[in-house]
């Protein structure tokens, strides 16, 4: 089937080394990815992502908004911060409110842990 070169609303990509998507380009406007050499994403237009040595997201950056996301020892994501108030990850299906505040969570299953998470818009 291979890497979708047109998509929905207009939507039309570009890719790179295969599996890399270079650009979008949606109503004449484009936004560039840049990656590492481990094939990490490093860029997305004006945000920047950053990852330890085990390819963990650990900051990500968009103009004055920085999150920082912190794991436990097995690697799993537990909370992060967003501008410096902190929010946790609730491990179980659909999204909890606490204290008027929206928490992320995600599926957990045992036979896969997954290592990244897309974290919320900013």
């Amino acid at each position: 089937m291979g890497n979708p070169l047109n998509y929905r609303d207009g939507m039309s990509f570009a890719w790179e080394n295969g599996r890399w998507l270079k650009t979008i380009t949606k109503n004449g406007n484009d936004i560039e990815m840049k990656y590492d050499i481990n094939g990490m994403r490093t860029q997305k237009g004006n945000t920047y992502y950053y990852y330890d040595t085990d390819n963990n997201l650990i900051a990500m950056v968009k103009g004055n908004d920085t999150l920082h996301f912190y794991y436990d020892s097995n690697n799993s994501p537990i909370a992060f911060t967003r501008n410096n108030v902190m929010y946790y990850y609730v491990k179980r299906v659909g999204s909890v409110a606490f204290n008027k505040r929206q928490l992320w969570s995600y599926y957990i299953r045992k036979q896969h842990k997954p290592r990244h998470h897309q974290p919320p818009a900013l």
